[in-house]
């Protein structure tokens, strides 16, 4: 009744299908349905997503909130997508979904994080993903993980590590008979290859490429105009004669290229399987009924170096490289030639054309001599005129720049009174550090030691007093001082925990987990980085963080379940910390700046550090940290 208060006749239609559907592809397709039928808007869509959460978590009910999630993606609705994918995911994890289905939906918030910036995290999900087909033995499928890291590394403008992972990404297809994402990534890898690859490396993946395009349709006529090949050169008349030269030489026996691919793809696998014998035979059979192909012979010839380099011929190896180098020059070295031929053409034309310009700029300079006197007047005036505008402009370049350096004074200004409040801020936090560590001492040696002596004079006085016994003063005295006691080593314990300096920042860490356990919440704490690499000065600050996090945690957020999450790279420490709580408003907390956020903030800017929160009520929150590790 409720559902149907907020939908139409139609929309209701719909929502029957979708409570009767339980077939995977049929509701996918409902699903599509309703979100076309609400012309893309985001409150018409809630009700159905609503019921799709509160039915048993199924596969296929799963599935139609990731499709609602996908739909959204596309429109551009980045972040209701990555927000319900979050949830989804969050189902699947309580619901004991396969992991191969969290590995698809792992795979999808990797772009949506990559999409919305938050790059820190797309790379932690593509990590995810890749350890969960590595868990499912799911190899060929590692390319898309591979691949996403590549764009993350692109965004970041880090090319080197980018091309990297998009190598990677297409080892995992090169045997792939998915010719849509094989083609897809080689694609990708020819662009790549024309900005910032070495010429073999272009010219090999290209060969590759055609290969490629041509064994996917044999029956149909592949050429260089009309073949969508000339996008990877610049000089498009020399694109076509390359392009032209290479078809030829493909095309010379169409039979022979699948044959070649299949014996060099059975050497491969000999290869792989120690048989090298049996990997050169098969090679060898290549280069005797090869009728003149370049790309096969290429590839045949590294192949045979590959072998010979592993088995210690390497006499063998170099000859094979040898005739590798000479094929790949080959390719080139004709249409270079008549290319210069045509430059030369080119430029004894154009040496022409300069003589007759040349003659024509004397004549001009005759008829200007005459009228030079005429005008004599006019380009004094004319001269006066372009002093006086140069005097102007000069002018206005002169007050710009000094409205520049005004700028820069300002900054230098500011960024100094910056840096004074940061040294203010590092000298307060490092005051209460020394200061907790001195209370800490204090109360451990000095009240401690004298509760302890309280208790035994209290016992030997007890032993004397047998009255004093009886009348139960003692029993409740002894507990009272016992629970002193121990209150007293709990407060100088946070304050200054003794296992951080006796096993470290993990064995700490090891602790807070069981206090965590103790409150009945499920604690996972994983490790992605060496914690040795942190430096020492910044171990107890790190650890106040996560301690004032777990505080807020068993206090506020009545979670079941928390992640401690530590990776990082070379210079910086990411630590990323979810939880399943009751979440809050993050405008709210930003306004009302309470002491928690405010000290978990102080204590970041001190490390030099970044945070970011994201929390949704009913849902959790997620904490990302940044910290410089020099």
């Amino acid at each position: 009744m409720m559902l149907s208060s907020v939908l139409n006749y139609g929309q209701d239609s719909l929502m029957v299908a979708l409570m009767q559907c339980e077939d995977e592809k049929s509701i996918s397709d409902i699903t599509r349905q309703i979100f076309r039928a609400c012309n893309k808007k985001l409150e018409c869509c809630q009700p159905y997503i609503d019921y799709l959460k509160s039915q048993p978590n199924t596969e296929v009910k799963l599935g139609a909130l990731n499709t609602f999630s996908s739909l959204y993606y596309v429109n551009d609705l980045l972040k209701p997508a990555k927000d319900l994918l979050v949830e989804s995911i969050k189902i699947a994890r309580n619901s004991g979904q396969p992991e191969r289905l969290l590995g698809k939906y792992y795979n999808s918030i990797t772009l949506y994080y990559k999409d919305l910036n938050v790059l820190d995290s797309a790379l932690l999900y593509a990590q995810l993903t890749s350890d969960i087909y590595m868990k499912t033995r799911a190899e060929e499928a590692q390319w898309s993980p591979n691949y996403n890291r590549y764009l993350v590394y692109l965004q970041l403008k880090d090319y080197g590590k980018a091309d990297e992972y998009l190598k990677i990404a297409y080892n995992y297809l090169k045997k792939s008979t998915n010719r849509m994402d094989r083609g897809f990534v080689l694609h990708t890898m020819l662009l790549a290859a024309k900005d910032r690859w070495s010429k073999a490396e272009f010219d090999r993946l290209l060969d590759e490429f055609i290969a490629f395009k041509m064994a996917g349709s044999p029956e149909k006529k592949l050429d260089a105009a009309h073949s969508g090949l000339l996008e990877f050169f610049d000089d498009k008349e020399l694109g076509i004669k390359v392009l032209e030269q290479k078809l030829a030489a493909l095309k010379k026996d169409s039979i022979s290229v699948p044959n070649d691919q299949t014996r060099l793809e059975l050497a491969d696998k000999y290869e792989k399987a120690g048989l090298h014998s049996k990997a050169l035979a098969q090679l060898d059979t290549v280069l005797i009924q090869n009728k003149g192909y370049t790309h096969s012979l290429k590839n045949t010839h590294l192949d045979q170096y590959e072998i010979y380099k592993s088995t210690g011929q390497f006499q063998k190896a170099l000859a094979s490289l040898e005739a590798y180098m000479a094929l790949q020059d080959s390719s080139y070295s004709q249409v270079l030639n008549g290319k210069i031929a045509e430059y030369e053409a080119k430029y004894q034309t154009q040496l022409k054309e300069n003589e007759l310009m040349r003659k024509n700029i004397e004549l001009k300079d005759l008829k200007l001599e005459k009228t030079r006197l005429l005008g004599g007047g006019s380009i004094v005036l004319l001269m006066a005129f372009s002093g006086l505008m140069i005097y102007y402009r000069r002018l206005r370049y002169q007050k710009k720049i000094n409205l520049q350096q005004e700028e820069i004074n300002r900054q230098k200004i500011m960024d100094l009174e910056q840096k004074n409040k940061l040294l203010a801020l590092s000298s307060m936090i490092e005051g209460q550090e020394s200061e907790r560590l001195r209370i800490a001492q204090d109360l451990h040696d000095g009240l401690g030691g004298l509760l302890t002596s309280v208790k035994a004079h209290f016992n030997t006085i007890a032993k004397e007093l047998d009255a004093v016994s009886k009348i139960n003063v003692y029993q409740k005295t002894n507990e009272l001082i016992d629970e002193a006691c121990g209150e007293v080593r709990r407060i100088a314990h946070d304050m200054m925990p003794q296992s951080l300096t006796e096993i470290g920042l993990e064995g700490s860490l090891t602790e807070l987990k069981t206090t965590l356990e103790e409150e009945g919440i499920d604690t996972r704490i994983d490790i992605h980085f060496p914690l040795v690499k942190i430096p020492e000065e910044k171990i107890s600050m790190i650890y106040r963080i996560l301690q004032e996090i777990v505080q807020n945690t068993i206090k506020h957020a009545s979670a079941k379940h928390l992640l401690i999450q530590f990776f990082g790279d070379e210079n910086n420490l990411h630590i990323l910390t979810e939880d399943d709580g009751r979440g809050f408003d993050i405008n709210e907390l930003i306004n009302k700046k309470g002491l928690g956020l405010k000290s978990l903030e102080s204590r970041i800017q001190y490390l030099h550090g970044d945070m970011d929160i994201d929390s949704k009520i009913g849902i959790g929150t997620t904490i990302n940290m940044t910290i410089p590790i020099p």
